[in-house]
């Protein structure tokens, strides 16, 4: 859709933060998504309501915004890692140090593997070493797509395929394209299946309060998408690169 026409209408749109305060406010969405959710064992509890690890020095940050004539509310975020820092890392240092020394200190430790969810399935690193070694070898690289995160009033299955399709589309089929890792709960596969991601089922672990999580691999030379949905995700990447947002009509189905 283009964003002249978006305009007209209450519409929903996927893009980066624009402001040292806009990435501060996508963090409190995600800290307090997180918090109060079922999940909320993957985030450290803090005064600050500011979710920061080590990994966000070299992620994309995005956020879902609902936007009218009068304003853009933040009211989804999901962070995207690759390998080196990226262009928030002093937005990142800056926003950890108002909240304490301690969660600055956290923002500027290297980590000890490239992504978190190598953090989160010992098992499964020497797999994604081998697959990173591959890459390397083919000139490809991987991200991690992660701490996806919609505020309660704004979950759905509608708005979640859209955050999934936007950022497949920015950075598989985008300047850069990407093979991806990310993690689920188990009760989430299903969808994550629909966009071709397959699962590494030795990695599957389980998390206090009975969450199951499994591991996930988009691999470019795995993955051959119906002609449908390729076209789709190939015009929202056109999209993205046009006008730096993919659009979304309220009304749009």
């Amino acid at each position: 859709m283009q964003f002249e026409t978006a305009l007209m209408y209450n519409y929903y749109c996927y893009r980066e933060p624009r402001t040292c305060e806009e990435i501060k406010e996508l963090l409190q969405v995600r800290y307090h998504s997180y918090i109060n959710s079922r999940v909320k064992m993957f985030i450290p509890e803090n005064d600050f309501g500011i979710d920061i690890d080590e990994w966000d020095k070299n992620a994309s940050h995005y956020g879902l915004y609902h936007c009218t004539p009068e304003k853009e509310s933040p009211i989804g975020y999901m962070r995207v890692i690759v390998e080196s820092a990226q262009r928030f890392k002093d937005n990142i240092f800056q926003i950890a140090e108002e909240c304490s020394a301690e969660m600055l200190a956290l923002a500027k430790t290297t980590p000890r593997v490239p992504f978190s969810v190598m953090d989160y399935f010992p098992k499964a690193v020497s797999l994604i070493a081998i697959e990173m070694k591959r890459m390397q070898n083919e000139n490809e690289k991987l991200c991690e797509a992660g701490r996806f995160a919609l505020i309660p009033q704004a979950r759905s299955l509608r708005l979640s395929r859209f955050m999934i399709e936007c950022s497949i589309a920015i950075f598989y089929f985008g300047r850069l394209p990407y093979n991806a890792v990310i993690s689920c709960n188990e009760l989430h596969q299903l969808i994550y299946y629909y966009y071709r991601f397959k699962s590494v089922a030795e990695a599957a672990v389980e998390k206090s309060g009975g969450y199951a999580s499994l591991l996930l691999l988009l691999l470019r030379y795995k993955t051959d998408y119906p002609v449908a949905l390729k076209s789709k995700l190939e015009n929202m990447a056109d999209e993205y690169n046009r006008d730096e947002m993919i659009c979304l009509n309220v009304k749009q189905k």
